[in-house]
């Protein structure tokens, strides 16, 4: 067997993987990243991209729809779901390619297969290459798999995975969403947009558990206006097959219903893929099913790190992204420590949410005044441009000091808006510096500046 012999060692080559990679590389460390896949991880070839390319072209789908809106007489045109299907999964191909040609350019060497530690400082690959790497410092980035519920009926025919559901071949009539968060939201917009007789069901009292009810409750109506059934406090028991439809039964306070469609899609969330990669050959310290590390992303095991979804912080790439860069400059002797303070949390709706730090509830909780300030996209002159005035700023704050302490928005390009809330905490400005900072006009960001001016009780278009 070939030995490799180099100063960080990355097991996976996903979004926390190969950014990583490239940093510890930038430090001028001798690195090798190893995937048994395609480079780019879920992110990149069945989750992040091809996903947001495929909302794309269901939007536009449904602009066309809307085109008497513009003005426009639009006539005779259909959704090709199938070639719609096929150029989002060729735009996550296109990525991963270029991240290969990428990780060369950044002096990253590559290595394709499956890699499981040995003993500590090596791993054995397996696969397409068969070596035995041998590295000072490992960065664990393995990722994660989709969940699937513990109820009978989940391994049937036509009941996907989320990873399994840009594979279909043609659009179900109706579909079922086991999974009230993020990723059962995306799609179940996706479906819906899509003509397809869509129900969502989800177990806690709210979709999106744990983002700031009143806004939550906002996007479930919205989405409700838009065709989507929704249950929440719904859990469901069993999945069987009548007349080749799938029957879901379904608990809810009002006693069991049963809820039929043609497919179930199973969006839960995912697990840390931590296991047969050898951990226990080196006592890497496992709890819940994710690797402990500290602010570091330092592991129990001197030398070994774990970025991304292994972790189970936040299980978003833009935060694996962020993880393994810390990784990657304390494996190379920086000191470095990663600040979840300040993590944007977006979904992919019609339209679009967003959130950054604390909500109303969970702020009540730790400070004693605070208080929030709203602003409504019908209010905004570009969002009646656009015809796009459903949606709402909810920005709060502390109303002794005007330290911004969350925010959360529903509109079009919410995951685009959120940005500024964000850099807005993390350089400590204050409710009184957005209302007094100077936008363009007409602007979707001009509500944020309303939001603020309600703040400081000088609102000017409400």
């Amino acid at each position: 067997m070939f030995k490799e012999k180099v100063d960080v060692a990355v097991l996976g080559g996903g979004p926390g993987g190969y950014v990583a990679a490239i940093r510890a590389s930038q430090l001028g460390g001798r690195v090798a990243l190893i995937e048994c896949g395609k480079l780019g991880g879920t992110c990149v070839n069945k989750g992040c991209i091809p996903t947001k390319a495929l909302l794309e072209t269901v939007k536009l789908y449904n602009l066309l729809k809307r085109g008497g809106e513009f003005g426009i007489e639009v006539n005779n045109f259909k959704l090709n779901f199938k070639e719609a299907l096929n150029k989002a999964n060729s735009i996550g191909n296109e990525i991963s390619e270029k991240l290969s040609i990428l990780m060369e350019k950044k002096g990253v060497k590559v290595i394709y297969g499956f890699g499981r530690f040995k003993k500590p400082g090596v791993i054995e690959v397996s696969g397409k290459e068969n070596i035995e790497v041998n590295a000072e410092k490992i960065i664990i980035a393995s990722g994660s798999l989709p969940l699937k519920p513990s109820i009978p009926g989940v391994e049937g025919k036509n009941v996907l995975t989320t990873d399994e559901a840009l594979k279909i071949e043609e659009l179900p009539e109706s579909l079922i969403v086991i999974g009230g968060g993020a990723v059962g939201i995306e799609f179940s917009t996706i479906f819906n947009d899509s003509d397809v007789n869509t129900c969502l069901i989800e177990m806690m009292p709210h979709i999106l558990p744990g983002e700031d009810e009143e806004i939550t409750d906002y996007l479930k109506q919205l989405m409700q206006d838009d065709g989507i059934k929704i249950y929440v406090n719904a859990k469901a028991l069993k999945i069987e097959e009548e007349n080749k439809s799938k029957i879901v039964y379904v608990s809810t306070p009002e006693g069991n219903k049963t809820i039929q469609g043609d497919t179930v899609l199973l969006a839960i969330g995912r697990k840390p893929l931590i296991e047969n990669i050898g951990l226990e050959n080196i006592n890497v310290k496992v709890e819940g099913g994710k690797i402990l590390v500290n602010d570091k992303m330092e592991t129990n095991v001197p030398g070994v790190y774990a970025v991304g979804d292994v972790v189970g912080k936040f299980m978003l790439a833009h935060t694996a992204m962020q993880e393994g860069i810390v990784a990657a400059e304390n494996a190379m002797g920086l000191n470095s420590k990663m600040d979840y303070r300040i993590v944007p949390r977006c979904v992919y709706s019609f339209p679009e949410a967003a959130f950054i730090g604390l909500n109303e509830k969970k702020a009540k909780e730790m400070f004693d005044s605070v208080e929030t300030a709203l602003f409504p996209f019908s209010a905004n002159g570009r969002a009646k441009t656009i015809r796009e005035s459903k949606g709402v700023i909810k920005i709060v704050f502390d109303k002794e000091i005007k330290e911004i302490l969350g925010a959360q928005i529903i509109g079009l390009n919410a995951s685009e808006l959120i940005h500024e809330v964000a850099l807005a905490m993390k350089l400590e400005a204050t409710m009184e510096d957005l209302a007094y900072m100077i936008y363009a006009h007409p602007t979707l960001s001009e509500a944020i500046k309303e939001a603020a001016l309600k703040a400081e009780k000088i609102p000017i278009h409400l």
